[in-house]
């Protein structure tokens, strides 16, 4: 399983990946993104399972990238 981390604050995302136990969830890659725009295109590009998303970032909201996953 891919998962995704988004989030415009890098020490954030790198906690997140830190905390998260692969193994338990079957992580095989996690891909890390800074922006709404970073995201989507990994987005359009890999397969991802997981997705976890800041809401408020300064190039867009992480609703509007669930809204735009689906």
């Amino acid at each position: 399983m891919n998962l995704l981390i988004v989030d415009d604050n890098v020490p954030v995302v790198h906690g997140i990946e830190k905390i998260i136990d692969k193994q338990e969830f079957s992580i095989d890659f996690v891909f890390k993104a800074f922006s709404i725009n970073k995201a989507i295109e990994i987005l359009k590009k890999e397969k991802i399972e997981l997705l976890i998303s800041d809401i408020e970032m300064p190039d867009g909201s992480g609703l509007d990238l669930i809204e735009w996953v689906n």
